[in-house]
This record gives C-alpha cells, sequence and structure tokens, in this order.
C-alpha cells in the first residue's frame, strides 16, 4: 500500500524505480508514464538490465545482422524479423536502449544511434534460452532474422 501510494506522482515513481533499480520496476514507470519526464531514461536502464541478466545466463549466441544499405548519418535502423511462432522480445543496449517486441512471423525496425551494442533476445516461451551478442553500428541499414532451430543431443 505504501509503495503504490509513493508512485502516484511520476516523481515519486521515478525515485521508486531508481531505489529499487529492478528491470521490472522500471518497466512499471513506463508503462504509468508513458509520456513521463524519465521515459527513455526507464527504458534504458531497464534494457541493459535485462541484457546483463540475459548474458550473465545460459544463452545462445545471436547470429550476426547483415548491413543491407550504407549511410553517412548518426543513426543506423535495423530491420528484425520474427520467424518464430513465439513473441520474439529483442534488447538493444548500448548507445541507446531500445526494445521491441515482435509478433510471431512479424517484423519491426527500429532507430539505433551508431556505436557498440550489447543485445539479447528472448521469446515467450520460458523453456527456450534466450540468446545474447554484440554489435556495432556505422550507419545505414542493418537486416536479422530470428528463428528457433531445434537439436536433439
Amino acid at each position: 500500500p505504501d509503495a503504490d501510494k509513493s508512485r502516484r506522482t511520476w516523481q515519486n515513481a521515478w525515485t521508486y524505480a531508481c531505489e529499487m533499480n529492478t528491470a521490472q520496476v522500471y518497466e512499471e514507470y513506463e508503462s504509468l508514464y508513458p509520456n513521463g519526464k524519465h521515459f527513455k531514461e526507464a527504458e534504458k536502464r531497464a534494457v541493459s538490465l535485462r541484457v546483463d541478466n540475459i548474458f550473465g545466463s545460459n544463452h545462445g549466441s545471436l547470429p550476426a545482422m547483415n548491413k543491407t544499405g550504407y549511410g553517412q548519418g548518426s543513426s543506423s535502423t535495423v530491420i528484425v524479423e520474427n520467424a518464430t511462432s513465439y513473441v520474439l522480445t529483442v534488447y538493444y543496449s548500448g548507445t541507446d536502449g531500445k526494445r521491441l517486441i515482435i509478433q510471431p512471423h512479424g517484423r519491426q525496425s527500429v532507430v539505433l544511434i551508431n556505436g557498440q551494442y550489447r543485445i539479447a533476445a528472448s521469446v515467450s516461451d520460458k523453456s527456450v534460452r534466450s540468446f545474447a551478442g554484440s554489435e556495432t553500428l556505422t550507419g545505414g541499414e542493418y537486416n536479422v532474422k530470428y528463428y528457433i532451430q531445434t537439436t536433439k543431443y
């Protein structure tokens, strides 16, 4: 009850999120205050914590992105195709901090400031392990297709 009361304003919610410093609480702030002063920072912190968690777990390696277009600007466009039958969440932690949530067999794009990124991906089925990797974006357009391949040992 006291925690709920402390989050009635965006200022209190932000203070609470910073004190708790968990992805879940930052994501709660984003949900409650989509136009809040600290929305972008909350997203960046939540993404960073999610990526840290996946990198610290038993994860597979993400496939490399394909650079399909060249540009001189300070940002890159990444086009992600979800070739799985699950909801796919992709996290980009680096110069920017962004999250994509892509429906099964869907496609989305995101614009990221150029730089070094740690990238992590997970699907809605918790029995499927997460994947992680790193990329350096240098401008232009990148494409990547994520799919699940089952291997029996």
